[in-house]
């Protein structure tokens, strides 16, 4: 993800200041299968999988010069 970010699709996917606890909240619904868009389906630790989405995604894309807007 990090490499992405020093290429031409960097920033495609938004980080906003509620993104975290949207992800944490999606976690606490204890989902049966997680359906990534253009990926394939989970069925594993989905919990889990998406705590570690939400800390990667805020230490990859929550820095501020990666940060949408002015």
């Amino acid at each position: 993800m990090t490499e992405y970010q020093a290429g031409p699709p960097a920033n495609c996917v938004p980080y906003a200041q509620n993104t975290g606890r949207l992800l944490e909240g999606l976690a606490s619904l204890n989902p049966r299968t997680l359906a990534i868009v253009h990926l394939s389906s989970f069925t594993g630790d989905r919990r889990g999988a998406l705590h570690d989405l939400a800390a990667v995604w805020k230490d990859v894309l929550g820095k501020p010069s990666n940060q949408f807007g002015p």
